[in-house]
């Protein structure tokens, strides 16, 4: 899902790969909930990385999270993009196959 604390961090290791001329392609699967923030009232989210569990009112923290998540991605996809390499944002609403065939004509007819 490519998330850290430190975008930067992650453009510099990838920075690794584009250093010894390696092709990049980022797929950047996320689901629909987390661009959309798409819930309302009082949430409870657990952590499926650790034990923590958050209750929140999602309502008040929409306009935040979603600002906060756009601003990643820019950030991420600029990055990537900077270096040469395919940057592929991927919603899992949307069937893996007609991404890849939209991403694989994209190439196909040049950048």
């Amino acid at each position: 899902d490519l998330f850290t604390s430190d975008p930067d961090a992650l453009l510099k290791a990838l920075h690794h790969f584009h250093y010894r001329k390696h092709e990049i392609v980022i797929f950047h699967v996320m689901a629909d909930e987390e661009l959309t923030f798409d819930f309302n009232g009082h949430v409870h989210f657990d952590n499926l990385e650790g034990p923590e569990k958050l209750a929140l009112d999602v309502n008040s923290i929409r306009a935040s999270y979603l600002e906060q998540v756009n601003a990643f991605l820019k950030k991420v996809g600029d990055g990537v993009r900077r270096m040469g390499a395919d940057y592929v944002p991927v919603n899992t609403k949307v069937p893996f196959e007609k991404t890849l065939v939209e991403y694989l004509s994209r190439r196909r007819g040049g950048r």
